[in-house]
């Protein structure tokens, strides 16, 4: 198990926790994603950038090593089971303008993750806020300013067997860059 020894660079990066596709399977979202109509003046996200965000954790100062040493430790303490999510179906969020593939219906290990996730971080003293309910998704697309229509998809399953530690520098051109990976029990 990989736990993120990667030093991260020296201005404030965003951080989150995600599920993150291997590249067969990020070739398959990609076209899954070709199958949904782009909104006028809406753009595609690169396939680089496709993942499924778990939890957030907003900015944080790379400078400070005893928070990330906190966040590691709390991702390190999750038990969570793998499990297998369906991405079938489409939708949009108004607010953030994007358009995105996610499941129909939520596996529960899924919210478990995110609620195992959660309790970790607060029991590690991590400042993140949760002010949105979890709707699981990867974002498909962005600046989308009016509904993406209902599309029937062909339902593309995806195996999870890990979750992510995920740094990005906000309005960067550079692709995320993975921190830490943990496993999930296969049994």
């Amino acid at each position: 198990m990989e736990q993120g020894n990667h030093a991260l660079q020296m201005t404030s990066r965003r951080l989150f926790f995600a599920l993150w596709p291997d590249e067969d399977l990020r070739h398959a979202i990609g076209d899954l994603a070709d199958a949904v109509p782009l909104p006028r003046g809406a753009r595609v996200v690169r396939p680089d950038r496709l993942h499924l965000t778990v939890v957030f954790l907003g900015d944080f100062d790379p400078r400070e090593p005893t928070m990330l040493a906190a966040i590691q430790s709390a991702a390190a303490s999750v038990r969570a089971p793998c499990f297998e999510l369906s991405l079938d179906h489409v939708g949009h969020f108004a607010g953030s303008r994007v358009g995105w593939l996610g499941p129909r219906t939520v596996p529960v290990a899924l919210t478990a993750l995110y609620d195992a996730l959660g309790a970790a971080l607060h029991a590690a003293g991590v400042p993140f806020e949760c002010s949105t309910p979890f709707v699981p998704h990867v974002t498909i697309q962005r600046n989308v300013r009016t509904p993406v229509p209902e599309v029937n998809l062909s339902a593309l399953p995806w195996k999870v067997s890990d979750f992510v530690l995920v740094q990005s520098a906000p309005g960067s051109p550079e692709p995320y860059r993975i921190v830490g990976t943990w496993p999930l029990a296969t049994r």
